[in-house]
């Protein structure tokens, strides 16, 4: 034991413990997320190889930080993989014995972000870098100097990195050395130097180890080089939609090692249309060009949201349709008259406000301009039910279920508020490089240099907490329980010994969802307005504030974690989705109207209505479905997902996934190949077509 605890200290005393952490997750990634320790030490003997190690002695962590790009910088490998374009993001580079102070071991590393991709597009790394000397020239602090410098020495490593890459492809690729000495260096001029650029960016901050990279605006931000291309007859549509197509094939090529928590979860969003601060549509020829680039490759990742509303022209949705129909989960649809007052009402100026953007699956932020972690948290609104039944064995007699649960709730809001202010971040001085603000303020975006800084809680559970409470309240007022403490031990032994009572609940009409059911929508609303007055008032430890949305990732994990509920769940078993329904006896247009009809102008940050949809309906009916999202929105939903599935293949998938290796599903925020997905998420994707299939099918 004794051992153990020294070799613990000493893999924590240095970079060692970071170092074994990556492999580890990269181990996973390989693996494909199997859990099988053995696989995953197997499978670490493939990549020892491929491992390249770099040693960086500095206790300071801004000056660490600097010197481990730096040396990331100059020992990246570089290879070609296309004709066209250079994009080679290495995963493989271990810092070893940096020396880290035990009070930093558990900070966190910034991700799910966008660059500022349109600044490196304007001015090039060399004029950033002149920004940087400009503020440099004038009197600053020790600590603005010192963070300054270090931004400069990330530029000279750029242009390290760049300069090795033009000297790699002059002699196999002179088209891509050529275009190699203009960007990302110097500002770009024309189309394909501005993909180049980008891809360039892109592929440094996965080099340097961040996570969920979003790809932004890109029909908005590409725009004027495409026109100017276009005019002067250096391009044309079709040579266009080719250096589209590479340009998507390259990014997705890694996506296994891009992945997050599950395969294909790399958070590369790519965001088309919307509207301008005229109310006029903003989609251009770009925006189909993107969508026709999805739909013929086939890939789902990187993937598109839409970004829609009243004044979306007819011929985008047709192609957003068209898209949606290859089953490849996306778009997912964003509500622009939603989003854009919310995001105003908050605290965003309008001007950014028109122009967000989506972290990795669809929290609204500013690109560039955002330090926003979106997801810091997901809340689990079963736990304060269960913290009222399971510890609370009195509760305020004068007042409803209901009562003592928000007020339970309330006080679970404010612990994990008191949780969050506590949070540190590593400095991230690549994302200080392409943030605004950070170069003028002299600050490292991790410590408040970005021009927002507000972090987002996930909800989970909204389904399952409503339906609970709706149905603990008629089974005490009919008598079927005494009690809460009745209810408590029914929880606790998992409904063991009053099966009656599991199938009892199991067989209730489900509440949340129905358009029929004001209680549960006023509930639900409740619920968010409980929440909102906890955190509107309340600031981070960044001077940001907090934000939530009705959407969480984590309805599995979460649901592995928690005891059985009253909507008929058991122990274990998964949380709802999203915004839909958690059993059978919903119609779609139901969930769409009673969705609709929630307050996202307090619960903005993430709002996604997820229905499954059989294919041969929706090409049997493709009008009616247009209209059927049309309507949605003009209701007030705010993000709807749509799975497009065939469900023999689907059924037939789940006994044999590898004999459908083209099958792809939407997951989360996200879509992915079938295969690659765990059992469970499987079997939920399965379950969930049930739901909405009713009783259409053969279970």
């Amino acid at each position: 034991m004794k051992i153990r605890s020294f070799v613990k200290k000493v893999i924590k005393s240095f970079y060692l413990y970071d170092a074994l952490i990556t492999i580890n997750s990269l181990s996973t990634k390989i693996s494909n997320f199997n859990k099988s320790r053995i696989k995953k030490i197997l499978d670490i003997f493939k990549l020892v190889s491929k491992f390249s190690f770099i040693m960086v002695f500095e206790k300071d962590e801004l000056l660490r930080e600097t010197m481990i790009l730096r040396k990331i910088l100059h020992k990246a490998r570089i290879k070609n993989r296309s004709m066209e374009f250079f994009y080679y993001p290495d995963f493989f580079i271990l810092p070893l014995f940096s020396s880290r102070k035990k009070e930093n071991l558990h900070k966190y590393k910034i991700g799910n972000l966008t660059p500022n991709y349109q600044k490196v597009l304007d001015k090039g790394i060399i004029g950033i870098k002149k920004e940087i000397i400009r503020n440099l020239d004038i009197e600053v602090s020790d600590q603005k100097r010192k963070f300054l410098v270090s931004l400069l020495n990330i530029c000279d490593s750029i242009e390290v990195y760049i300069k090795r890459a033009q000297k790699f492809f002059s002699s196999k690729n002179p088209e891509i050395s050529k275009l190699l000495q203009k960007v990302p260096l110097y500002p770009a001029e024309t189309f394909k130097e501005a993909l180049q650029s980008i891809l360039i960016i892109n592929a440094l901050f996965w080099t340097a180890g961040y996570s969920l990279i979003n790809l932004g605006r890109l029909d908005q931000i590409l725009y004027k080089y495409y026109v100017k291309d276009i005019q002067k007859g250096i391009i044309n549509k079709s040579i266009a939609l080719k250096l589209i197509k590479e340009f998507l094939r390259l990014l997705h090529i890694d996506y296994k090692f891009k992945s997050n928590v599950l395969s294909g979860d790399t958070g590369q969003v790519i965001l088309l249309g919307g509207k301008g601060r005229d109310g006029k549509d903003v989609s251009n020829e770009l925006t189909f060009i993107f969508m026709t680039a999805a739909k013929e490759l086939k890939l789902p990742d990187p993937k598109i949201v839409l970004r829609i509303h009243k004044n979306t022209p007819e011929n985008v949705w047709e192609e957003a349709f068209n898209l949606l129909m290859t089953g490849l989960g996306y778009p997912l649809f964003c509500n622009d008259d939603i989003i854009i007052p919310s995001l105003i009402k908050f605290g965003y100026d309008e001007q950014d406000a028109y122009n967000y953007q989506v972290s990795a699956c669809w929290e609204p932020l500013i690109p560039g301009k955002s330090l926003d972690q979106n997801n810091v948290y997901n809340l689990n609104l079963l736990e304060p039910l269960e913290l009222l039944l399971i510890k609370n064995k009195e509760t305020k007699k004068d007042s409803s279920l209901f009562d003592n649960y928000s007020e339970k709730l309330e006080e679970h809001v404010k612990e994990v508020v008191s949780f969050l202010n506590k949070i540190e971040f590593e400095p991230a001085l690549l994302f200080s490089l392409f943030t605004d603000n950070c170069i003028d303020k002299g600050k490292d975006i991790s410590e408040g240099g970005a021009v927002y800084n507000n972090f987002g809680i996930l909800i989970v559970g909204l389904a399952n907490v409503v339906d609970s409470l709706l149905n603990l309240e008629y089974l005490l007022s009919k008598g079927i329980i005494s009690n809460l403490g009745e209810a408590r031990e029914i929880i606790k032994n998992n409904f063991e010994g009053y099966e009656f009572l599991y199938e009892l609940v199991r067989n209730m009409p489900t509440h949340f969802g129905s358009d029929r059911d004001d209680y549960a929508l006023q509930m639900s609303n409740k619920i968010i307005s409980t929440i909102n007055e906890v955190l509107k008032t309340t600031t981070n430890s960044l001077g940001g504030r907090y934000k939530f949305g009705l959407s969480s990732p984590s309805f599995i994990s979460s649901g592995n974690l928690t005891l059985a509920s009253f909507d008929g769940r058991k122990k274990g078993e998964p949380l709802g989705v999203h915004i839909s329904p958690i059993k059978n006896g919903i119609e779609i247009v139901s969930l769409l109207n009673f969705s609709s009809s929630l307050d996202y102008s307090k619960a903005f940050n993430g709002g996604v209505t997820d229905i499954i949809l059989d294919e041969q309906f929706i090409r049997l009916y493709p009008e009616k479905f247009l209209v059927l999202l049309k309507t949605f929105f003009e209701m007030g939903g705010m993000q709807l997902q749509v799975n497009v599935v065939n469900y023999k293949v689907l059924k037939e998938a789940f006994k044999n996934p590898n004999a459908f290796p083209n099958l792809i599903v939407r997951v989360w925020g996200f879509s992915a190949y079938f295969k690659d997905l765990p059992k469970e998420y499987q079997q939920l994707i399965l379950e969930r077509y049930k739901i909405y299939a009713g009783d259409t099918i053969d279970n």
